[in-house]
């Protein structure tokens, strides 16, 4: 007996276990009938999203005056057997935004049920006038109640149409592949295919009602097509049976496109208050997905005061783009003004990921789309931030250099580096990570980093080398090279610096940031910018620190020239395309740039003979051990 109910024991603990590493109550999923009613009570508070599932293929939900049914994807999949059995009057619609719906327009939902692995609403309208413009609609959400708990589903775009409309443009590639548009308006037609697609031999898919005409007065019908131009993109004449003609303009996308709406189309107007409720969703391949929804604000100093705008996003949940790790922080770096070549960010990134760091943020080219506009092309990228995945500062802290010409009280400031171009300009540091600074910490913080600096600042404490118990040479000299072989300027100015504390005690650098003005040549080569700036004109005089970086530089510098040439002209062969359509969209370059005299295709040529030619120069230097100008 005691044996039958030490087993009844061990078996509790052992469910109680598994449900606990789920997060997720598996008898709720796994139990028979005689449980049903607690589990379809249960169920809402198993749900980890609701996502509304597109009916065209640009993002909306249409709806019309007849039924409309609505289908959602619920996670974990196994809860829509009890969400499906869940009683109707449950389940509502709630508007999102009443500044766009029809007065006395309301939604009726009629049933419930599970359909190809979807929860399927049915809907009707009521009071849906006999006239109605598809420009109108209004935002949604699904709401499920059981009187005890709820939730409800990321926002959606519903839209309204009299009579369903035909998609009467696809492409098809010489595969069978057919890529629909993902939106159409205002005589346009936007396409994403796959990058890597053949791009000179595509076919028009087009409805058989109507005569379609190209600009050269050729009939369109079963011939393939070149759409490799990205800058004059291909047009024809849509004439219908009644001899209506509308002229469209095809335009492409190899690249993810990621489009944001804000609510009513609100301009983005400042840098530290964001818009919340933004719907954000990206087209890849070809594919229409809802990232869901986010805050979204300005970012950047200088680059925000450009035409074409920077922007940092923030995701309510989290979500892996274009592959890259899972997160909320987002930020779409505009590459304006300063880098014709769109690279320079992109590439000293790589710079720093073939090092020894611990992380370096992750980053994807995408074109953007902001409240229905094209703004070109943006480097999608991680946001710098405290994370396990990330930069594990553990109970440290993460810090951002600032540099300003008067004292800011926020900031952390040493007593022993003062000033930045010439005595002009303070260096501080703004705590970044944690977010609740109390005034222990910001004092705990400014004690150790004046007690490091005292270290390295020094000269006879920094040549007993106790600065490396408390300063991390390694992260120091990744840093510092990979500043230096992009030619970054502003590292002589000490700004947009990282460094952290993690639970090793240890101050680290990076990882390395802002690299898209005066960089990878602009301002020429054969130049040392690090050498005056920040610790490194105390650490080269110290042997120990100037051994290590040798050994470091003989190990990277083979690598480096081997590897970014290749990935530049990897990189060039994705985004040329849609570079050259941003060259045109937003043509202002710094006189740097030579744009005047030079093809886009130049000016990647000149980016890889500036990198080579550091790199060459600062091997004689290096090994000399003369870090002289």
């Amino acid at each position: 007996m005691f044996r039958f109910f030490l087993c009844l024991i061990i078996g509790f603990f052992v469910v109680l276990s598994c449900d606990s590493e789920r997060g997720i109550n598996t008898n709720i999923i796994q139990e028979p009938d005689d449980r049903e009613q607690k589990n379809i009570i249960d169920s809402l508070e198993l749900i980890d999203s609701i996502y509304v599932v597109p009916t065209s293929s640009d993002g909306k939900v249409w709806i019309r005056k007849e039924q409309t049914k609505i289908h959602f994807k619920i996670t974990p999949p196994e809860l829509l057997h009890y969400l499906s059995k869940i009683d109707i009057t449950c389940f509502t619609l709630e508007f999102v935004s009443t500044d766009t719906i029809i007065n006395g327009l309301e939604l009726a939902i009629n049933s419930v049920c599970s359909e190809d692995e979807l929860l399927a609403v049915e809907m009707t309208t009521v009071n849906l006038p006999e006239t109605i413009s598809h420009e109108i609609g209004m935002s949604c959400r699904l709401n499920i109640t059981n009187g005890v708990s709820n939730v409800s589903s990321l926002p959606f775009f519903l839209a309204l149409e009299a009579e369903p409309t035909e998609i009467f443009f696809k492409l098809q590639d010489t595969e069978g592949n057919v890529f629909e548009p993902f939106l159409v308006e205002d005589g346009l037609i936007h396409v994403n295919v796959p990058n890597g697609t053949d791009l000179v031999s595509l076919l028009p898919v087009l409805s058989n009602d109507n005569v379609y005409v190209s600009s050269t007065g050729e009939s369109m019908g079963n011939s393939y097509i070149d759409f490799s131009d990205f800058v004059n993109p291909f047009t024809f004449r849509q004439i219908s049976s009644e001899g209506k003609e509308i002229t469209w303009t095809v335009i492409l996308y190899n690249l993810p496109v990621v489009i944001v709406n804000t609510p009513d189309s609100l301009p983005i107007e400042s840098k530290s208050e964001r818009i919340n409720g933004t719907m954000i969703r990206i087209v890849e391949n070809g594919v229409v997905k809802s990232i869901g929804t986010a805050g979204i604000r300005g970012r950047g100093n200088t680059t925000w005061e450009l035409a074409k705008k920077p922007y940092n996003i923030k995701l309510d949940k989290k979500y892996p783009i274009c592959g890259m790790t899972s997160s909320k922080n987002w930020l779409l770096l505009a590459n304006a003004y300063y880098d014709r070549t769109q690279l320079h960010n992109a590439t000293a990134f790589e710079l720093a990921r073939l090092t020894d760091y611990p992380w370096v943020q992750s980053g994807e080219f995408v074109e953007l789309f902001l409240n229905g506009k094209h703004k070109g092309l943006y480097y999608l990228c991680e946001k710098i931030r405290e994370g396990k995945n990330t930069i594990n500062i553990g109970n440290g802290v993460l810090m951002e250099s600032v540099v300003s010409g008067v004292i800011i009280p926020e900031l952390v400031y040493s007593d022993y580096y003062y000033d930045v171009w010439c005595g002009r300009w303070r260096l501080g540091w703004e705590i970044k990570s944690p977010e609740n600074i109390t005034p222990e910490l910001f004092s705990d913080v400014s004690k150790s980093l004046n007690y490091m600096d005292s270290l390295i600042f020094n000269e006879e404490n920094l040549h007993t080398g106790k600065y490396r118990n408390y300063f991390d040479i390694e992260t120091a000299i990744n840093w510092f090279l990979v500043e230096e072989v992009a030619q970054n300027e502003e590292a002589s100015r000490s700004k947009n610096i990282y460094i952290y504390k993690d639970d090793t005690g240890l101050w680290k650098m990076g990882p390395p940031w802002d690299f898209d003005a005066w960089t990878f040549g602009l301002y020429g080569t054969g130049h040392f910018y690090c050498t005056g700036s920040l610790y490194f004109p105390s650490l080269l005089k110290d042997a120990y620190f100037v051994n290590r970086l040798k050994e470091k530089w003989n190990h990277y510098k083979q690598i480096w020239l081997e590897h970014i040439p290749h990935f530049i002209e990897t990189q060039y062969e994705k985004i040329h395309l849609a570079a050259e359509r941003n060259d045109l969209m937003w043509p202002d370059w710094c006189p740097e740039n030579r744009a005047w005299e030079r093809t886009y295709r130049q000016s990647i040529e000149a980016m890889k003979e500036a990198i080579v030619e550091q790199i060459n120069w600062m091997d004689v230097k290096i090994q000399n051990e003369d870090f002289t100008n």
